[in-house]
């Protein structure tokens, strides 16, 4: 397996003083969404302060149109997600450090604006939203981590009602593990799901594991690979892929891990950069033709002012 980089561009470009960051990405029939975070840089406070979500649509990936979103109460998280039929969904996080983590999740028509949210709680738990939500026929299923039953957790929420209501699907690691997982992404395969996880410090190894039913999970195994924050994709050819926060050599960057079996991943680093390694690497996939896929991130270099890159590359 081999891959070839076509191109790389500036999406949103750096500003001093600006706190891009976490970009997600989904392709429709017509068009493609893109959603991030935007602050003011503080050094006092993690990812910044003042952060509102900011969505944008195109065509090819080039152009982009901005689709006004009324988020602004100091946002963490743009997540999109979708489409359902004709809908997207929209994760997004109110958060002050230490004071705040308020989770809502929108519902809005394609070709739409995103104009209202509700509060997202789960009973009895605490819960951050990290990933795509996934459809199994009726049924939506959504990725993210928490606590619960002083436990955390990798945890799997459902709906049957197009996200009116929510409830815990599983947890995949009920009884705790270490090292501890949190962020996760969650992919359906053909008879069975796959979930890949992120490690709490100073592991910085990628996880993974096995489901039939998206409820009971397999005990956790090592991928090999040291990163955070994966973002999972099946090509159209039936490879299943994962984008992350590349931690396999000094230097921090974007990874890209490709396998045909889950016995073995081949990793590709797509990019690196000088700043912090917490204020870049987060990254989101398309496939925007067969084996030619978008992936889309943040970076940043000593000046602490991250900004959103994409880069076009071909699988072979």
């Amino acid at each position: 397996m081999d891959i070839k980089v076509i191109e790389q561009r500036e999406l949103f470009a750096k500003e001093v003083g600006r706190y891009k960051s976490f970009p997600t990405v989904v392709k429709t029939d017509s068009y493609i969404f893109l959603a991030f975070r935007e602050g003011i840089v503080n050094p006092e406070k993690p990812h910044g302060e003042s952060g509102v979500v900011r969505l944008f649509r195109s065509a090819d990936a080039i152009e982009w149109d901005e689709i006004s979103v009324p988020f602004s109460d100091n946002e963490l998280d743009a997540i999109i997600s979708g489409p359902f039929g004709e809908h997207l969904f929209l994760w997004t996080r109110s958060f002050v450090y230490r004071v705040k983590s308020d989770v809502y999740l929108s519902r809005f028509k394609v070709g739409e604006s995103p104009t209202s949210r509700s509060i997202f709680r789960l009973p009895d738990a605490t819960f951050c939203p990290f990933s795509h939500i996934r459809q199994v026929d009726s049924l939506l299923l959504g990725t993210g981590y928490g606590e619960i039953d002083g436990v955390v957790t990798p945890i799997i929420v459902e709906s049957g009602d197009l996200g009116d209501s929510w409830s815990v699907r599983g947890l995949v690691t009920p009884d705790g593990f270490s090292p501890e997982l949190n962020e996760v992404s969650l992919l359906p395969l053909d008879d069975e799901f796959i979930a890949v996880m992120r490690s709490r410090e100073p592991s910085f190894e990628l996880y993974y594991s096995f489901s039939k039913d998206a409820s009971v999970w397999n005990e956790p195994d090592g991928i090999g690979i040291l990163g955070q924050a994966p973002m999972l994709l099946k090509s159209c050819g039936g490879r299943v892929l994962f984008v992350f926060r590349d931690l396999m050599e000094e230097i921090p960057g974007v990874g890209l891990a490709v396998s045909d079996n889950f016995s073995e991943w081949t990793y590709f680093r797509i990019d690196k950069y000088t700043g912090d390694m917490y204020d870049g690497g987060y990254a989101d996939i398309i496939e925007l033709d067969r084996n030619e896929f978008f992936i889309v991130y943040y970076i940043s270099d000593e000046d602490g002012s991250p900004w959103i890159r994409a880069t076009f590359v071909r699988l072979f």
